[in-house]
């Protein structure tokens, strides 16, 4: 007989990929719960519990389209998301190329821009 760990498949790295992006997007733009992240993007909890645990490999598009329009993000985000590139942000195409590029950046570079963004929201 096949024991547990026989019959579980490892998690495909692009959805999770997509999973902690879903996640952090999620949060960031103020959603607290999946609930209330699912009902603003007309899904069920399960659905969105689903996606940010990477537990299974495809969706519907019309679910990834939901996802996406509820984010923020323009349609085809997931599948770049999915091939290790950011999603891209409605009409914020900085936002876009400065999260492409965060993950090449040194931990120093990331903290300078963090404070220079920091700062610069204060004087708005």
């Amino acid at each position: 007989m096949p024991s547990v760990t026989d019959r579980l498949t490892p998690m495909d790295p692009g959805w999770e990929r997509v999973a902690a992006a879903v996640t952090a997007d999620r949060v960031r733009r103020g959603f607290r719960s999946l609930a209330e992240f699912a009902a603003a993007a007309g899904l069920s909890t399960s659905t969105v519990d689903s996606i940010e645990h990477a537990r299974k490999t495809r969706y519907d598009p019309a679910t990834l389209a939901a996802v996406e329009h509820t984010l923020g993000w323009t349609p085809g985000s997931v599948e770049r998301v999915r091939k290790g590139l950011g999603p891209i942000y409605d009409g914020d195409p900085d936002l876009t190329a400065l999260i492409d590029v965060w993950p090449k950046l040194s931990p120093g570079s990331r903290r300078i821009l963090r404070l220079l963004a920091q700062e610069a929201a204060k004087a708005e």
